[in-house]
């Protein structure tokens, strides 16, 4: 186990996702949903191998937007790659004035995660079934973030949940109580910043692995071309 900050922890992400192929946009919208669960006490760093893995073992597959307004997997069977439908459900949510809806996707936490820290100064409530048929969800305001319901296991489970996303407008009701108020988020912040972010020795090396694919070999020529520290001190 390795203990990280919050920078390195995206930092390193960042850098295996640019490695594994993602566009340097979407790169960075799953760096940065990691650190908004890594600073929350929330495992980013595996979610975000889980989802990489997934796309790059094609378990998961692009979106199509749908007239009924939801996100479904362009290939039947198969999971929504959070890594592509975040970008699509963030550059929607300004146009549409309804609820969409993300079917089965692969890493339900992380695409929320997506969200919540894209959405600025707007309003998100994004909802999930849970095992008795109630509704769970994330409601973020110009207040902070809250989680309602009974529990957020549920969305550590692989293409088991639809999410609903709405923005701007009354949101749908969700039931049950409070699981983590704004004020828990941020002693949960507290905690991480005095104990820093676990990361586990497999995550790591799977991020480094990937990350190392953005490195070039060491030459003559890389250091000409301004790789590295230069040939001299004030270079």
């Amino acid at each position: 186990m390795m203990q990280a900050s919050l920078a390195e922890a995206e930092s390193l992400v960042l850098k295996a996702s640019v490695g594994a192929g993602l566009e340097p946009g979407l790169a960075s919208l799953s760096a940065r949903a990691t650190r908004w669960l890594c600073q929350y006490g929330l495992p980013g760093t595996r979610l975000v191998v889980r989802a990489l893995s997934n796309w790059l073992e094609r378990r998961s597959v692009g979106v199509n937007w749908t007239g009924d307004r939801k996100l479904c997997a362009v290939t039947e069977n198969k999971m929504v790659s959070v890594l592509y439908a975040g970008a699509v459900v963030i550059d929607h949510r300004s146009l549409v004035r309804a609820p969409m809806t993300v079917t089965s996707p692969d890493e339900p936490l992380l695409l929320l995660a997506m969200v919540a820290h894209a959405i600025g100064d707007s309003r998100v409530k994004i909802t999930w079934p849970d095992p008795s048929g109630n509704r769970q969800g994330l409601q973020v305001d110009n207040e902070g973030c809250t989680f309602l319901g009974a529990d957020y296991c549920w969305l550590h489970r692989l293409g088991t949940l639809d999410l609903c996303v709405t923005c701007d407008w009354n949101p749908p009701p969700v039931t049950g109580s409070v699981l983590w108020n704004h004020a828990a988020l941020v002693h949960r912040q507290a905690s991480v910043y005095k104990n820093c972010v676990d990361i586990e020795q497999a995550e790591l090396l799977f991020l480094d692995q990937w990350g190392a694919r953005t490195l070039i070999p060491d030459s003559d020529v890389s250091r000409e071309k301004g790789a590295g520290a230069g040939r001299i001190d004030t270079d």
